[in-house]
């Protein structure tokens, strides 16, 4: 029961066209000119309670492409991590509307949701089918390793308190030669 409630909505591939069309996120007009604006759009998508169905085809389209962005994926995730973005009914009505392989990342945020509410059920279902519709989808197979070994999410760091999120690029951290024994 809890696994039909993630079943693909009829009708899913005729998105498939426009979401090849719109690729990256600069080819979505109007779509975000950073990630803050990304946030937004989604945040008020997930907000108030809109009755499931309810983004239009283009919301639908503009999220599913954006989201295959893994800078876009990593802002979002980190947003909703902190719970500042996102219902579990908006990343449902994505996971159910775009077809594969777009419907990995809502699928892998609801998943996220579910792990830190509580319900590892869900968590594995959403990150399952994240998998099946992208098998390199590396997010979900962290978030499955965590759910199999039982991680209790409620003893997990933020992901910006863990340090996933760095303000130096990951090259201005390496370490000096000398460091590496070099000299």
């Amino acid at each position: 029961a809890l696994a039909a409630t993630l079943d693909p909505v009829a009708g899913r591939e005729k998105l498939s066209a426009a979401l090849r069309r719109a690729t990256a996120v600069e080819d979505i007009p109007g779509f975000c000119d950073d990630l803050d604006d990304v946030a937004s759009r989604l945040g008020r998508a997930g907000a108030g309670g809109r009755r499931a169905g309810s983004l239009t085809r283009s919301e639908v389209v503009r999220f599913g492409a954006g989201l295959r962005a893994i800078e876009v994926r990593d802002a979002v995730w980190i947003a909703v991590d902190e719970g500042c973005l996102g219902s579990e009914q908006l990343w449902r009505e994505l996971a159910r509307r775009l077809p594969s392989p777009y419907d990995a990342a809502p699928l892998f945020l609801l998943g996220w949701t579910a792990f830190r509410t509580g319900s590892g059920a869900l968590a594995n279902i959403a990150c399952d089918r994240a998998l099946a519709s992208d098998p390199d989808y590396s997010a979900a197979e962290l978030l499955v390793v965590a759910v199999s070994r039982g991680v209790d999410p409620r003893r997990l760091p933020s992901l910006r308190a863990a340090g996933v999120v760095a303000d130096d690029a990951p090259e201005n951290n390496a370490p000096e030669d000398d460091e590496v024994g070099g000299g």
